[in-house]
């Protein structure tokens, strides 16, 4: 990868808490292109911009009726998320992103949602969701239905399943991240961690389902 690329792409920014706004274009592009390929946000539109030498200008791929704070692309869906729980999903085919369709919109919280996350579970996709309302939000891919949700002691920032779709951490306003089972669509506690000195924004599980990390405001990563 040739790190000397530099292009400039106006982004907007619809929060003072700038995060979950930049992703991989992952299948949208050829393998080859993937490297240097991202998703932003302008305004209310997400783009696909590719960063290299001379780059054709970027496509619009969905446009949204809120200023976004967050978005999530895989498996041939996006989401997008915004204040007061405003929320909507698009089909995108990656071999042609113009026919992209919105298969739904609404609210699934009472106030701003801080992170979307697309993720695979017993053969079926999922959307997370974390509000400020204090819970993670499980919905099934297309058709909306709400699977299992849960409840924290504050607001949700960040949260991820693990690739074997049977633990889920979880990380807020707090110094505390939280780590669940997730067994027949019911959420429970299976240990809280504390390392940080300030409040989490993201967590990523490792490929062995075993190992997570989170990151802080403070600018700590701490790995478990």
């Amino acid at each position: 990868m040739n790190m000397d690329i530099k292009k400039d792409f106006s982004t907007s920014i619809h929060h003072w808490q700038l995060r979950h706004l930049l992703k991989p274009a992952l299948d949208l592009v050829p393998q080859q292109e993937r490297e240097l390929s991202v998703l932003y946000v302008q305004d209310r539109t997400i783009y696909l911009a590719t960063i290299k030498d001379d780059p054709p200008p970027p496509k619009a791929i969905v446009s949204v009726d809120f200023s976004p704070y967050c978005f999530t692309y895989r498996n041939g869906f996006l989401a997008a998320a915004g204040n007061s729980g405003s929320l909507s999903v698009f089909r995108v085919p990656p071999s042609n992103i113009e026919q992209s369709d919105l298969i739904w919109t609404g609210r699934v919280a009472r106030s701003a949602v801080n992170a979307v996350e697309i993720c695979e579970r017993k053969g079926c996709i999922f959307l997370l969701v974390s509000s400020n309302d204090g819970e993670v939000k499980s919905y099934h891919i297309p058709s909306m239905l709400l699977r299992f949700q849960g409840t924290f002691s504050a607001s949700i920032n960040h949260a991820m399943l693990n690739q074997a779709g049977d633990m889920l951490i979880a990380v807020g306003d707090c110094k505390e991240v939280f780590v669940q089972t997730l067994q027949e669509d019911k959420l429970e506690e299976y240990a809280v961690f504390s390392e940080a000195e300030d409040y989490s924004y993201s967590c990523s599980w490792h490929s062995d389902d075993r190992t997570f990390a989170a990151g802080s405001q403070d600018g700590m990563v701490n790995v478990w």
